[in-house]
């Protein structure tokens, strides 16, 4: 978690300066992200995840006659080239 994020929470949480945060053991990463699946109600499928976003990029790319035609360049001056 970025020391900004930590500092926020300890702020709105009442707590001391003192009070640090600790690096959570990755058991404790993996209920949390479970438990907060489970209260929003959705799944983590890897193999459908993989899937949708192969789908978005295909459909973007396919939308996009030259991707590079787009980007736009800054000007140079003769004396740059």
């Amino acid at each position: 978690m970025p020391t900004a994020v930590a500092g926020h929470v300890r702020e709105a949480l009442g707590l001391a300066e003192e009070v640090e945060l600790r690096q959570a053991a990755a058991r404790t990463a993996s209920r949390h992200r479970a438990f907060v699946r489970q209260r929003m109600r959705v799944s983590y499928e890897a193999s459908r995840v993989r899937r949708v976003a192969e789908e978005a990029i295909r459909k973007a790319v396919q939308s996009k006659d030259n991707l590079a035609a787009g980007i736009p360049l800054p000007k140079m001056s003769p004396a740059a080239r």
